[in-house]
């Protein structure tokens, strides 16, 4: 769990995205302004991506599938928060409900379980990471499509992380061709 805690933080999460930003072309406002959705979104999706590359592979099976075992519960933790999120403030969901929530489907023992539950109460960032991770996941896929041959994750990466910490919609826009795909965005 470190490591894949390690990736979301320093390589290739925050800490490379803090690095690549300084490097990039964007401008002052780019590089200051930003979305939340953008800043935690790439951050889990590395975890995915680099689980995807091979990461933990070049040590035995059983090492391998501890690394994916413990990238996915981290994912579901993050399900389950943008889950508790719009259920408590679009759809009445107590301080109570969203606890046993986490319980059940997180499998959290109770005081982790209603600390996760309190900070749905006052973080408006908390579904933001696998919001972030889906949108950026559907636009590689779609920049992967859009470039063809000439597709490399590198390419990808570097081309969205170039443009500063912006909404993904507008990332969208920027790297598509087409424009009227951004309207499918999530």
């Amino acid at each position: 769990m470190t490591d894949i805690i390690s990736v979301h933080e320093a390589y290739p999460g925050h800490y490379v995205q803090f690095l690549h930003l300084n490097a990039s072309p964007a401008t002052r406002i780019e590089k200051v302004f930003g979305s939340y959705a953008f800043v935690e979104g790439w951050a889990h999706y590395t975890e995915r991506m680099m689980i995807e590359e091979g990461f933990g592979r070049d040590k035995d099976s059983v090492t391998a599938a501890k690394y994916h075992l413990a990238q996915l519960d981290e994912s579901l933790l993050r399900l389950c928060r943008l889950c508790v999120s719009v259920k408590t403030h679009c759809e009445g969901m107590t301080l109570a409900e969203a606890t046993k929530f986490f319980q059940e489907n997180c499998y959290y023992e109770y005081k982790p379980a209603y600390q996760e539950a309190l900070r749905g109460t006052f973080d408006p960032g908390y579904l933001s990471y696998t919001l972030g991770k889906l949108q950026i996941l559907q636009l590689r896929q779609e920049y992967q499509q859009q470039e063809g041959a000439n597709y490399s994750l590198k390419k990808f990466h570097d081309t969205l992380l170039n443009h500063g910490m912006p909404p993904i919609q507008l990332l969208r826009e920027v790297m598509l061709r087409n424009g009227a795909k951004s309207g499918e965005a999530l």
